[in-house]
């Protein structure tokens, strides 16, 4: 008799673990997505930029579209909007300024993170004509 009411017990509380497993994940699942969509999406952004080069970056932004939906491919987009648009201020002030040191170092970072090597080194070097002590290393090896 003590054997069957240990099955008994064991059955019981496996039910019960059961019940409360499938709560819990229900609950949990939706906890998860809303902290992760609320404060998490800026980061994501941040992270496929970085990534954007690389062989990792479709899976990555296909995960990312699924979480956050299609809009974080616009701010993908808005931020190189952005970047073009602060690339043809600078160069409108380096036309006014042609020795203007910082212009040049923030259009060859602009350039670099666009993704034109050349005109980014275009830019670094003529920094580096003006003031020799200019030492950037993600620049330096391009």
């Amino acid at each position: 008799m003590s054997k069957n009411r240990a099955l008994y017990i064991c059955i019981f509380l496996f039910f019960v673990y059961t019940i409360l497993n499938i709560y819990a994940s229900q609950q949990f699942n939706s906890l998860f997505f809303h902290l992760v969509t609320r404060q998490k999406k800026d980061d994501a952004v941040l992270f496929l930029k970085k990534i954007q080069k690389t062989a990792y970056f479709s899976d990555q932004l296909s995960v990312f579209t699924r979480l956050y939906g299609a809009s974080i491919q616009e701010d993908l987009q808005k931020e190189t909007e952005e970047r073009d648009k602060k690339i043809s201020q600078l160069e409108a002030l380096l036309e006014k300024n042609k020795y203007a040191r910082d212009v040049l170092i923030k259009l060859a970072l602009l350039y670099y993170e666009n993704d034109h090597p050349s005109r980014a080194k275009n830019y670094y070097q003529k920094a580096q004509t003006i003031d020799p002590e200019i030492n950037i290393n993600e620049l330096d090896k391009l």
